[in-house]
């Protein structure tokens, strides 16, 4: 080792000779150098390029283009839109003088103009020019920092509406005159199927990291009448299911929502029924339709959950409500029975596809969790009829995942997924159980296969029947 430190000079002459500072002083100034070449990131510019270069996958000329090219009849509509078209390209024009500072104001300036001109297509019916602004909107909004302020704005054009952003209005009334026209057979790439689509993607960007000063002003698209009872409508295609659900579970997030999105549109603060509400019995209704199969009727009905789940938490009153409702804890239930069946009846889809198995069994896992945390023994005594034989599914469904033993097919995690959940299934029976019914289900799983009786659910239903459960 001291052969090794022998050629290390550690009191180099050379190495830290210094004449009055200069070498010190020196580093400082070109460190300053390096950082003066830093500049601040020019936002105007890269406004201007969303304004001027967005473009649909399906057009053949940039967006901002073919709406500078469309025509409206003569008269105020006309005159407004092409007075907005007007104040984008003076705020254009002078973008290469403006400072980095003023990007904002004019940001505020651009998304007036856009938002004035998606209310004069909207109401022209100029839909694919609609659907081409309102997606250049939802990029704008997702590359611009807190461009909310721009967009959120006081609907200054009608006093009768008070603090309404603009935008909210258009969006929707696109919703209640053209999204409503929508069939299950039509696809996103569809006229009024693109439209709907740009909409909702809009509608969800918005909803995305809201200043909390802001919040409660998303509360008007619940409060629009028919907006939610359209969003929902069983009879959209599946594709648009999907996103309005994920936006509602989005909104669900927001406590200061809660009142609009647990009341019917424009009864806030009058005496209502808030145990049938018309859409979260729609809501529930998806949630146990099992003719809808695949990934995006799995991800309806999780958005769903989640919209349950997180108004539960945002207020105690909000929380009265989801258990009070007539049909939110029999649909849950409903929809856990049928997540729960397959694992124990041998489906042979399911046991050849292991990841398959681990997402239904996660699923019932949180299912069972939201269950526990909402579920009261009149809800299920008093469930509407159509969920006629409600406690049997209940009682079916707990006491498999209380007692029954988990296939051998199952995989070892998911096993113990299935063993953390068991101890919660098993105090949501006791809940509507008493103890020798108890002891009943518990035998119920207990007992070895019938030779006599090669159907499972079959040995199951009469082993329960015969205990009088």
């Amino acid at each position: 080792m001291a052969d090794s430190n022998a050629d290390i000079d550690f009191h180099s002459q050379e190495d830290v000779e210094m004449t009055d500072g200069a070498q010190d002083s020196q580093i400082h100034i070109t460190v300053d150098e390096e950082f003066e070449q830093v500049e601040p990131h020019r936002w105007i510019v890269d406004l201007h390029r969303l304004v001027l270069m967005h473009m649909e996958p399906t057009c053949r000329m940039t967006t901002f283009h073919a709406l500078l090219g469309v025509s409206l009849p003569i008269g105020p509509k006309s005159d407004a839109y092409t007075s907005a078209c007007s104040r984008i390209l003076d705020v254009l024009a002078n973008v290469p003088a403006q400072e980095h500072q003023a990007w904002e104001l004019a940001a505020q300036a651009i998304c007036g103009a856009l938002t004035e001109m998606a209310d004069m297509l909207a109401a022209s019916n100029h839909i694919t020019s609609l659907a081409a602004l309102l997606s250049q909107l939802t990029q704008i909004t997702y590359t611009l920092p807190a461009p909310h302020p721009y967009l959120l704005v006081d609907n200054t054009t009608d006093p009768d509406e008070g603090r309404v952003p603009r935008i909210l209005a258009v969006i929707c009334s696109i919703i209640q005159d053209h999204v409503s026209k929508l069939e299950n057979h039509d696809t996103e790439k569809s006229e009024l199927g693109l439209l709907a689509k740009e909409s909702l993607a809009l509608l969800e960007a918005l909803c995305w990291n809201t200043p909390s000063d802001l919040e409660n002003r998303l509360a008007f698209v619940p409060r629009c009448p028919s907006v939610l009872s359209i969003l929902l409508d069983s009879s959209r295609p599946m594709w648009f299911l999907f996103q309005s659900t994920c936006i509602l579970a989005r909104f669900s997030t927001r406590p200061v929502l809660f009142q609009s999105l647990l009341s019917l549109p424009d009864t806030v603060g009058q005496s209502q029924d808030y145990t049938r509400l018309p859409h979260i019995e729609r809501m529930c209704s998806l949630l146990t339709d099992s003719s809808r199969t695949g990934d995006e009727a799995d991800g309806i009905k999780r958005h769903i959950l989640t919209f349950f789940a997180m108004l539960s938490e945002a207020h105690p009153t909000a929380h009265t409500i989801i258990i009070e409702s007539q049909s939110v804890i029999p649909s849950i239930i409903v929809y856990l029975y049928g997540l729960s069946a397959p694992v124990w009846q041998g489906d042979e889809a399911m046991e050849s596809d292991p990841q398959a198995a681990s997402r239904v069994i996660q699923r019932m896992n949180q299912t069972t969790f939201l269950l526990h945390h909402l579920i009261l023994r009149e809800r299920l005594e008093h469930a509407p009829r159509h969920y006629n034989g409600l406690v049997h599914l209940f009682v079916v469904t707990m006491g498999r995942l209380s007692f029954a033993d988990v296939p051998e097919w199952v995989q070892e995690e998911d096993k113990q997924d299935l063993e953390r959940v068991a101890g919660l299934a098993k105090d949501l029976l006791e809940l509507l159980m008493d103890a020798p019914q108890m002891d009943a289900i518990w035998a119920t799983y207990q007992e070895g296969p019938d030779e006599e009786m090669e159907d499972d659910e079959e040995v199951e239903a009469r082993r329960l029947a015969a205990n009088v459960i």
